[in-house]
């Protein structure tokens, strides 16, 4: 499906929030697609853009200004439906992540974690990289350094909703009691660049993509995951659905403890690179922005 343009409309550089990776990655995306992209905001003047027959990306929290065209389409993420009531039904998609109560829903399944069902898309997010920039010889089990490294929030537990210590803490103190450093960088307080972030987890002893407590109830499957086995690293986690969409072939305990200990036997087995080769691949097949804009595009 070939549109005018695509707008990405919101979030643009630099980061300032952590959903502008979500509209860099569909940005890249569509331009490795060959449409015409547009990344735009409410600062932008826009009196000189046709925007018939284009495609919209945005968020409710920067969809400020942001042009309806009736003739277009919009992928709306939290937005504020009344905002769009003039653009036709079908003209509107509402994408949402995936999580464990979309199953109770009485929705279309297209996969083990895609739904669609009264114009909402249910689906995880994805790694930033393209299919062609996952290099499976980039796989890497020894390092120089032992660190776990961590790039993300770190929320005490008087953050009750969204605290997320209690689940890495057990894996962290394990690193500790093992001679295994801990690099954490907060992307709020020290901004981390995409490349950079890969670098990291590429180098990095061990880079679990562990779910706060919150996260690992409602099975959320974080993009981290998908990035850090894309970037040639393991795939732990201690969120069981993830597990499952994988064949069971994560590093998986809901016991981070146990999911360290885990870990490193992984890492001691001798055909461990490939094994991440193979999650490698799985990724590369299913869950990159390539992937999911395929889906957007079927349902639209």
């Amino acid at each position: 499906m070939k549109f005018n343009k695509v707008i990405i409309w919101g979030y643009k550089p630099p980061m300032n929030h952590t959903h502008h990776s979500i509209h860099y990655a569909f940005n890249k995306a569509f331009k490795a697609l060959g449409e015409n992209v547009l990344w735009l905001d409410e600062k932008d003047d826009t009196s000189n853009i046709n925007f018939d027959n284009s495609l919209f990306f945005t968020e409710g929290q920067v969809d400020n200004n942001i042009p309806l065209n009736k003739s277009s389409k919009y992928i709306l993420h939290n937005c504020n439906g009344l905002k769009y009531s003039d653009i036709a039904l079908e003209n509107k998609l509402i994408l949402q992540f995936f999580h464990k109560d979309v199953l109770a829903y009485n929705l279309q399944k297209i996969n083990d974690y895609t739904y669609f069902g009264d114009r909402t898309l249910y689906q995880p997010w994805a790694t930033d990289l393209l299919p062609s920039e996952i290099d499976l010889n980039n796989a890497k089990n020894e390092t120089n350094i032992k660190e776990c490294v961590w790039v993300g929030s770190y929320h005490p537990t008087d953050r009750t909703e969204f605290e997320n210590n209690s689940e890495l803490d057990p894996f962290f103190n394990e690193c500790y009691k093992h001679g295994i450093k801990l690099k954490h960088i907060d992307p709020w307080t020290r901004p981390i660049s995409f490349e950079e972030n890969k670098i990291l987890i590429n180098n990095a002893y061990l880079a679990p993509a562990i779910n706060g407590k919150f996260q690992k109830k409602t099975s959320y499957l974080p993009c981290r995951l998908f990035k850090n086995i894309s970037y040639g690293n393991l795939g732990i986690t201690n969120n069981e659905f993830a597990n499952k969409i994988f064949k069971n072939n994560l590093i998986y305990d809901s016991d981070t403890s146990k999911l360290f200990h885990k870990s490193i036997d992984k890492k001691n087995d001798p055909n461990v690179l490939s094994y991440i080769k193979d999650l490698m691949q799985e990724v590369k097949d299913n869950h990159t922005f390539i992937s999911r804009i395929n889906t957007i595009l079927k349902v639209l």
